[in-house]
């Protein structure tokens, strides 16, 4: 399996080692050249330094991936979103990090850019917002594990309670940031 971040902040490197701890490829792009290093992700397969304009290269290295937007900055969001958004057959699974109304200023901002915004419909379906399962815990360790433990779930289509499970979290009541989270007793 395969995992793209888009973004070379300090919370992407907890990420990158649990996705190499289950033996995924991971690929770490920024278009800050100063963030994308070898020295400060040794564990990733592939760092580059890749430009907003790249949309080619974003697309080959999305193509069947789990994608998540990590970048900290509302133009590198802005400019990958707008990509991944438009290519949602590219991707199987694509986060954006941040609260729900940041990712949905995104989206208007993208979606007011274009002649038919009903283009990226099937990529807003796809998109997890804020990325990752609300499990408890603080700092971006506790991030990486939700984020993983929710593109797994996705990659392997589970949506359903894990068997023997006595309580369960719905996919959008447990994503990371929201607050409303109940825990409902399984019907398994």
């Amino acid at each position: 399996m395969r995992l793209l971040i888009c973004g070379a902040g300090n919370d992407v490197m907890p990420l990158v080692t649990m996705a190499k701890l289950q033996d995924w490829y991971v690929t770490v792009i920024d278009s800050r050249a100063q963030y994308a290093t070898r020295m400060r992700f040794p564990q990733a397969d592939a760092v580059m330094s890749l430009s907003l304009e790249d949309s080619d290269t974003l697309l080959k290295l999305s193509n069947n991936a789990a994608v998540a937007l990590m970048s900290h900055s509302l133009t590198q969001d802005r400019a990958r979103l707008a990509i991944l958004l438009a290519h949602a057959q590219n991707y199987r699974y694509l986060g954006q990090l941040g609260p729900r109304y940041r990712t949905e200023r995104l989206i208007n901002e993208i979606s007011a850019t274009l002649p038919q915004p009903d283009i990226l419909a099937a990529g807003i379906r796809k998109l997890h917002y804020p990325i990752g399962y609300k499990l408890g815990g603080d700092g971006p360790e506790a991030l990486a594990l939700g984020i993983m433990a929710q593109i797994n779930a996705v990659m392997h289509d589970q949506t359903a309670p894990v068997e023997g499970s006595h309580s369960r979290v719905s996919n959008s009541e447990a994503s990371v940031g929201n607050t409303d989270a109940d825990i409902v007793p399984s019907t398994v």
